[in-house]
């Protein structure tokens, strides 16, 4: 009963949204939103001409399948068109992410207080209930979806699914083919638990001075925050030396036993699984760059600068905190990192579905 009353009250809103305001400029579409609306458009006539660089490859299959469903019906390709398609694509990706939810619930035996707070963490949120029905034109509800997916085969252990599952998330998003190859390829082994008293250990200091230097070095050397006012750099600085009291604190408080995980991990990875994972990587890499164009203005740079523009747009502790569809997962990694603690070692299930 509570999982329909969930349901229903997911649709209802996504019912609101669909019929409610969209991006009020370029026919509902702008920034990346307009050339991907154009691959919905000319992907089948311009598939053979076009040439698509790295990035715009491994986020194109949405748009490409927006593309031959719309050929398949014969349907108009009109801006207006366009959008509710891709409206109605969305309405698919978002149902099968909830399916495959319910499959890892059902798999993980959890009870109902579980699937509701899991249900609420993955879906009651600003990127699924009203960002992508403001701007359609965007791969990260299918993203979203096929790691959903991904984690559902993975816990059932079937690899076939996964991998292909996988290739395609390739043409979507880069970290599902890297999270795939993780799933496939290295050990699912229980992580085990530390019986008693932890000892002091300065490992955690040591890592938190690493990741401010990692983090000032790229960020001020490559995202650019040297040409930033001075009181936001200042800002920047500040969200860096909170960094530790969170490293710290999980440190501190996580219920793992990391000397024997990493003991477990060596003794069960072995040469032959990780070569298989390499080849895989590196023929699916092949067949993208293979595949792409006009990646002359690309470069590790300027894809790393992007990155940091993108995420790190914000000053101060901000830059850690969601503004966009992206960084909400740095939500999940907060909560994902309490799941290592004392005071929810029992939960261990939900944090599963993380």
């Amino acid at each position: 009963m509570r999982n329909l009353f969930l349901l229903a009250f997911i649709a209802l809103i996504v019912f609101l949204q669909i019929n409610g305001e969209k991006i009020p400029v370029n026919d509902g579409a702008f920034g990346g939103g307009v050339f991907y609306r154009d691959v919905g458009r000319f992907f089948l006539d311009d598939i053979e001409n076009s040439s698509y660089n790295l990035v715009q490859l491994t986020r194109i299959l949405p748009f490409a399948l927006l593309n031959l469903s719309f050929s398949a019906f014969h349907i108009v390709k009109d801006d207006e068109g366009l959008r509710n398609g891709m409206l109605i694509w969305q309405v698919v990706y978002l149902g099968l992410a909830i399916y495959w939810y319910l499959r890892i619930a059902k798999k993980l035996r959890l009870n109902s207080a579980l699937i509701t707070l899991g249900f609420i963490l993955f879906f009651f949120n600003f990127a699924w209930l009203k960002s992508v029905w403001y701007h359609p034109f965007s791969p990260d509800m299918m993203a979203f979806t096929m790691g959903v997916g991904q984690m559902n085969y993975f816990l059932r252990y079937e690899k076939f699914k996964l991998g292909m599952l996988s290739v395609l998330g390739a043409f979507v998003s880069p970290l599902l083919l890297i999270s795939g190859i993780l799933m496939l390829f290295l050990p699912g082994d229980k992580l085990p638990m530390y019986e008693g008293e932890r000892p002091k250990s300065a490992n955690p200091v040591v890592f938190s001075l690493i990741t401010i230097i990692i983090f000032s070095i790229v960020g001020w050397g490559i995202w650019g925050w040297r040409n930033e006012p001075i009181i936001d750099q200042v800002f920047h600085g500040l969200a860096l030396l909170s960094l530790p009291v969170w490293i710290i604190y999980v440190a501190v408080n996580n219920s793992l036993d990391w000397e024997v995980a990493i003991r477990q991990l060596k003794k069960r990875t072995h040469s032959s699984r990780l070569s298989k994972g390499i080849m895989y990587l590196t023929g699916i890499l092949l067949i993208l760059v293979l595949l792409s164009g006009n990646n002359e203005s690309l470069g590790v740079f300027r894809i790393l600068k992007g990155i940091g523009a993108g995420v790190f747009k914000f000053p101060g502790i901000l830059s850690f905190l969601p503004h966009s569809i992206g960084e909400y997962w740095y939500w999940l990694l907060w909560f994902i990192s309490n799941g290592f603690c004392k005071r929810w070692a029992g939960w261990d299930g939900l944090f599963v579905l993380f």
